[in-house]
């Protein structure tokens, strides 16, 4: 399956926040930084990355470029159940994946946030076998996270 950028760009969001349940998650883009949102859990996004009805998605995808860096960050906005957050998140990124083939994500840095209103202000669960680095947080505001 190739990814369909047409479908993806119907998901773009306005704007660089988004909030739901009382949490929220924003990027104030600082000079030369292109930050975008797309909302990964709609069904042209499913359809655009090849995941069905059934199978979990993470709420927004981020793109973050400010030269050379480039990250992608996958973000699910969680007050309990973070286990199935981490989930969401994970499936998500394996189906982006999939759908864009691994030589068009050279250079991409893959990061995965959960903003909850437990644990930590900031705390990182160790990543498996080439799995995303997921990062847990208070914090709505994620500027820092995306640029370090």
């Amino acid at each position: 399956m190739s990814l369909n950028v047409i479908g993806l760009l119907k998901c773009a969001m306005r704007g660089t926040s988004f909030g739901e349940r009382g949490k929220s998650v924003s990027v104030e883009p600082e000079a030369g930084e292109i930050v975008l949102f797309f909302r990964s859990d709609s069904p042209d996004f499913r359809s655009c990355v090849g995941l069905t009805s059934v199978e979990k998605a993470c709420d927004i995808m981020v793109f973050y470029y400010k030269s050379p860096k480039m990250v992608i960050c996958f973000v699910e906005l969680k007050g309990s159940e973070i286990e199935k957050a981490h989930e969401q998140i994970r499936e998500t990124h394996r189906a982006f994946l999939n759908a864009s083939g691994s030589g068009n994500t050279q250079g991409v840095e893959w990061k995965g946030l959960v903003i909850t209103d437990s644990g930590s202000s900031a705390r990182n669960r160790p990543k498996s076998n080439g799995e995303i680095k997921i990062v847990e947080t208070k914090h709505g505001n994620i500027g820092d996270i995306l640029r370090k």
